[in-house]
């Protein structure tokens, strides 16, 4: 990173997506947090202008190879408080952070990031002023509503079948269709 740093070159984030997925392979605790670090200071330095979620979405990828949930708390918390509002999320974020509880099994945790999904695009739907900007807003896919209906599936000892059947609504509400996989 270093070396790409006093350099002229301009690395696009998929350069920095690739040095953040070579941590995956190391099993040192600190390696995680170098990839953060790196992570934090990419999407914070203007001059390396990446501006989309590749590289957080990697970065939350790899948590499960570290075989620590506190990764993924710290990433979660730091998104809820604000401090990564300069991290652009989409919905694969999401959905990554929902399976990444859902691995270390706090389930509680993977609807949690779901709920905070929907309140935010309700509050970006009543802040939006026309069709387009409404297009534009992050709202839970095929993949998180079929995600979330397997972990109540998971979670079978506190299945709740009004729950299934509200994310299935929600799947027509949105204009998609089950599958095999719903």
């Amino acid at each position: 990173f270093d070396k790409i740093k006093s350099t002229n070159l301009k690395p696009d984030s998929y350069t920095y997506c690739t040095l953040v997925k070579g941590f995956k392979y190391i099993n040192d605790e600190n390696d995680f947090y170098k990839a953060k670090l790196l992570t934090e200071e990419v999407y914070k330095n203007k001059e390396f202008y990446v501006n989309d979620s590749y590289m957080i979405n990697i970065l939350i990828s790899i948590i499960p190879q570290t075989n620590q949930e506190k990764h993924i708390i710290s990433i979660w918390n730091s998104i809820v408080t604000g401090e990564y509002d300069y991290i652009p999320l989409d919905i694969v974020s999401f959905n990554t952070i929902i399976k990444c509880f859902a691995y270390f099994g706090n389930f509680n945790e993977s609807f949690g990031v779901y709920e905070f999904l929907e309140q935010k695009m309700e509050r970006m739907i009543e802040k939006a002023n026309d069709n387009e900007n409404v297009n534009n807003i992050t709202k839970p896919n095929k993949i998180t509503l079929n995600s979330m209906i397997n972990l109540c599936s998971e979670n079978s000892d506190k299945m709740e079948t009004d729950k299934v059947w509200n994310f299935v609504l929600k799947m027509k509400e949105l204009n998609i269709e089950c599958d095999n996989y719903t």
